[in-house]
């Protein structure tokens, strides 16, 4: 509102100097009853303002920044907030001092708003058996990636909202021609790759076989569309245990257009490590099973990931949420008896080292912070 109580159709700026804290907290005490807390000045506020006044922030301006200047850069330092007769003399403005809610912004900006993951709104059934496997409902596998790459197709998980997790053997560092998310051709949303992140250089040998890549737009989540949850310390790989597993790839005989999904059991690692031997010289580091790795799959074989499924998850299931406990890497014959499907490890990787938590705001908020409050009192 300007002086003539009008709404102006056109922005306006003004410039007001910073009041130090007593100044600001006897003037309202004079104008207010000291303990109403309607009108109580605390540490999460500052004033600005002339003592002639003529020059403020009014109604209508509420929410809008006070922005200081440092380096010729700006930064929020409050948010026009409240106030008694705008613009009079011996009044102030009232701001709420941003720094005050600097780790706050930061968790909410950063995805700690308690994001939900790992909880489809469909079930998959546990007793249908891609090879072997099953028809996904929409909305039961919302993690689900579909990949175009260079030479083939491949899966990829969700894993936040401008990330995807997935191997690096279908990659080579070259981003995938369509990266699409949801369930079934007719659904799905297409987005673009900003870049590829890798623990270390793929090589021939699937160890490290792990990449992630970052979008260039932020995925909108729904129920078609979620993230996959992280491994954490206290999740466990428990021989047996049943993980779920997904995929566009190759089915008996040819490449389906719906996703398909198949559930296989953990296999322990001796059993796996003496599989491969069997199939391949013990000493190729084509095929060396590493600690890095584990096996899925049934000794009786028919039911397996195979080409085409690479790179996207095998989910655990934790007090029914599923999280990233692998990614589907190699195998040889998949399907066959006495061969499993090998994947990394999700917890023998910090991919939380590649999806590293900005502090640019935190650490601006602190020194600008320190700063005001030098000016204050």
């Amino acid at each position: 509102m300007t002086e003539d109580k009008k709404i102006p159709t056109k922005l306006r700026f003004v410039r007001v100097p910073l009041v130090k804290d007593d100044v600001c907290r006897k003037s309202i005490e004079k104008i207010t009853n000291e303990t109403s807390e309607d009108f109580k000045f605390t540490e999460n506020m500052f004033c600005a303002g002339f003592p002639e006044g003529g020059r403020d922030s009014c109604s209508g301006d509420g929410g809008g920044a006070f922005a200081l200047e440092n380096n010729n850069q700006f930064w929020a330092a409050g948010i026009v907030s409240w106030g008694v007769n705008c613009g009079e003399a011996g009044k102030y403005g009232v701001y709420t001092r941003v720094a005050q809610y600097s780790g706050w912004i930061n968790d909410i900006m950063e995805g700690k708003c308690n994001t939900v993951c790992g909880r489809p709104t469909v079930t998959t059934s546990v007793h249908r058996r891609i090879i072997g496997g099953q028809w996904a409902a929409p909305g039961s596998i919302p993690w689900q990636v579909f990949l175009t790459v260079q030479y083939g197709r491949g899966g990829a998980a969700v894993i936040g909202s401008r990330w995807i997790l997935t191997a690096a053997h279908g990659l080579n560092a070259v981003l995938p021609e369509h990266v699409r998310v949801g369930s079934e051709f007719s659904i799905i949303v297409s987005v673009e790759c900003e870049k590829i992140e890798v623990i270390v250089k793929h090589n021939r040998n699937f160890n490290h076989d792990i990449a992630l890549i970052k979008l260039k737009q932020h995925i909108t989540f729904n129920t078609n569309i979620m993230p996959l949850c992280l491994p954490s310390r206290d999740h466990q790989y428990i021989p047996d245990t049943y993980g779920l597993v997904s995929g566009f790839g190759m089915t008996e005989t040819k490449f389906p257009t719906n996703l398909k999904f198949v559930r296989v059991p953990l296999v322990k690692d001796d059993v796996c490590r003496k599989s491969i031997e069997k199939l391949t010289n013990e000493t190729s580091e084509d095929f060396k099973f590493t600690e890095n790795m584990f096996c899925a799959g049934f000794p009786e074989g028919g039911r397996d990931s195979c080409s085409g499924d690479g790179g996207g998850a095998f989910a655990l299931e934790n007090n029914n949420q599923f999280w990233a406990a692998g990614i589907v890497s190699w195998g040889v014959d998949c399907g066959e008896a006495g061969k499993y499907g090998v994947y990394t490890l999700g917890k023998s990787v910090r991919t939380h080292r590649i999806i590293k938590r900005p502090t640019n705001l935190l650490v601006s908020f602190k020194t600008h912070a320190e700063e005001l409050d030098a000016r204050l009192t």
